[in-house]
C-alpha cells in the first residue's frame, strides 16, 4: 500500500480508472499555446502522461482550489490517486487533523516501490510545484533529507525560492538536514523571509552559514505571525550566535524555541539574558549530545525566567556545578509545569568519567527535595543515569506523598536498562504505580 490514502469525499463526482479529462487536456493545450506569458503552464506538459501507481489513473492536474472555511474541497476526493505520485518523493498529502479543510505535505518512508525513473521524479516535483502554486488548501509542507537522486530532479524542474516567494498559504514549513548545500542559499533564504503567513518554521543544518543565521534573524524580528522556530545546527559561530540571541530578545510572538546546545554554549551570557527577559516564550527544547556545557546558562536562565512552562534538555552533560543550580532552578521557578531532562552519557567509560559520575549523583541527591516541594510541576521525564539507586528509592518515597506530581518518566540507554528492574520494584513497594508506569 503507498502512503495513507483518503475516502473520496461525499457528494464529489470521480472519473473512472482511465478516463482522460477533457477538460485538462484543453487547459494545457490553451497553457502551451499562450507561450513562456505562464512559465507554470510550459511544465503541465510533464503530467500529461502521469498516472497513479497503483491505479494507473489520469492525474488531474488542472483541478482548480475550492477551499473555504466551511466547504468540502474537490482535491480532498483526488488526494489518494495523487499521493501515488508523490510517493516517489517520499511525500504524501495528508487533510491536517480538527475542522477546516487544510492539507499537509508530509515526509512518508515508503519501502513498497523500485527505485523512481526520470520522468516519474519529473512527474511527482512538477505536481508538488502545481500544488504550492494554486493550491492555498496546502498550508503545512516538509521538505525531507532525500535521495542524491531525487533531490537532483526537484531542482532541475522546480526553482524553490521562485516556488515559495511571497507566498500567502503555507504556515508550517520544515527543512531537513543538509539541504542548503543543494540550493542557492541566498535567493532561497530570501524566499523564506518573503513568505507572508509563516507561523512555524523548522530548520535542521549541520553547520550554519552567515547567510542562515541573518535569515532565521531577521525573520525573528520582522516576522508578525511566527510562533514556532525549531532551529538546529551542530556548528555555530559566536557571532553567528549572538546575532540569532539578539533577534529572539526582539521578537515578542515566539512561544515555541528549539535550539542546538551549540548556541547556548557560543554565547551563554546572552543566551541567560534571552532566557531571563523574554516575555512570550512557553516552550524551550535544547538538544546536544556533547560535553560542553550547556545546562549552566540554562538553568541560569530559568532561574529569572516567569513564562516557559516546559522545558526539554535532551542529550546535555551534566556537571557538579551546573547540578547544584538545577537544584535552585526547581526550589525557585514556580512556572515550570513539565521537565524534561535526558543526560549525556558517553558510550566510552574512562576512570575519570565513572569518578565524575559518581560526584555528580551527590549533587542531583539535592535535587530530590527540591523536585517533591515544588508545587507547580506536575510532569517530569529524567534520564536513569540522573542519580544512583538509592536516591530513586527516596524519590518514590517522596513522590508518594505528593499530589502535584502527576506522572514521572523514566528514560533507560540500552546499557542501562538492567537498572530499570530494582527500580520498578522500588515503585511498586511504595504505591507509586500510578504516577511512573514502568
Amino acid at each position: 500500500m503507498v502512503g495513507q490514502f483518503f475516502a473520496a469525499a461525499p457528494g464529489l463526482k470521480t472519473s473512472k480508472a482511465g478516463e482522460m479529462d477533457t477538460t485538462r487536456s484543453v487547459v494545457t493545450g490553451a497553457l502551451l499555446r499562450s507561450g513562456s506569458a505562464d512559465p507554470l503552464g510550459d511544465i503541465l506538459v510533464y503530467l500529461e502522461r502521469a498516472r497513479g501507481y497503483v491505479s494507473g489513473s489520469p492525474i488531474d492536474y488542472c483541478m482548480p482550489c475550492t477551499a473555504s472555511e466551511d466547504a468540502v474541497f474537490q482535491i480532498l476526493a483526488s488526494a489518494p490517486l495523487w499521493n501515488e505520485v508523490l510517493c516517489w518523493l517520499d511525500l504524501e498529502l495528508r487533510k491536517l487533523p480538527g475542522v477546516g479543510t487544510q492539507l499537509e505535505l508530509v515526509h512518508i518512508r515508503n519501502v513498497c516501490h523500485t527505485r523512481p525513473t526520470p520522468d516519474l521524479l519529473r512527474h511527482s516535483t512538477t505536481l508538488v510545484h502545481w500544488l504550492l502554486k494554486t493550491h492555498r488548501c496546502v498550508v503545512s509542507v516538509h521538505i525531507p533529507y532525500i535521495r542524491d537522486i531525487i533531490m537532483k530532479c526537484i531542482l532541475d524542474h522546480i526553482e524553490l525560492d521562485d516556488l515559495l516567494w511571497k507566498n500567502d498559504s503555507v504556515k508550517v514549513f520544515s527543512i531537513n538536514i543538509s539541504f542548503l548545500s543543494r540550493v542557492t542559499e541566498e535567493p532561497f533564504c530570501k524566499a523564506i523571509l518573503s513568505m507572508k503567513r509563516l507561523e512555524e518554521l523548522h530548520w535542521k543544518e549541520p553547520t550554519c552559514t552567515a547567510t542562515l543565521s541573518n535569515t532565521i534573524s531577521a525573520l525573528l524580528v520582522a516576522s508578525k505571525t511566527l510562533t514556532v522556530l525549531d532551529f538546529e545546527t551542530l556548528h555555530i559561530t559566536k557571532a553567528q550566535a549572538q546575532t540569532l540571541l539578539n533577534a529572539l530578545r526582539a521578537n515578542y510572538t515566539l512561544q515555541s524555541l528549539t535550539l542546538s546546545s551549540s548556541v547556548v554554549t557560543a554565547a551563554p551570557s546572552m543566551f541567560v539574558t534571552f532566557l531571563s527577559d523574554t516575555l512570550a516564550l512557553a516552550q524551550l527544547r535544547v538538544a546536544g549530545a556533547t560535553e560542553r556545557d550547556a545546562l549552566t546558562p540554562i538553568f541560569r536562565g530559568m532561574i529569572a525566567n516567569g513564562t516557559v512552562s516546559s522545558l526539554d534538555l535532551d542529550q546535555l552533560f551534566l556537571y557538579e556545578h551546573s547540578a547544584i543550580l538545577g537544584a535552585r532552578m526547581l526550589a525557585h521557578n514556580r512556572v515550570l509545569r513539565s521537565i524534561r531532562l535526558l543526560r549525556y552519557d558517553p558510550l566510552i567509560r574512562f576512570l575519570t568519567y565513572q569518578v565524575r559520575s559518581a560526584e555528580v549523583f551527590k549533587k542531583t541527591a539535592s535535587w530530590l527535595d527540591a523536585l517533591v516541594k515544588n508545587d507547580t510541576l506536575q510532569y517530569t521525564t529524567l534520564s536513569v543515569n540522573i542519580w544512583a539507586d538509592e536516591c530513586w528509592e527516596q524519590f518514590f518515597s517522596l513522590l508518594s506523598r505528593n499530589d502535584n506530581l502527576k506522572e514521572v518518566t523514566i528514560v533507560a540507554g540500552e546499557s542501562e536498562r538492567s537498572r530499570l528492574a530494582d527500580i520498578a520494584k522500588k515503585v511498586e513497594e511504595v504505591g507509586c504505580e500510578e504516577k511512573s508506569p514502568l
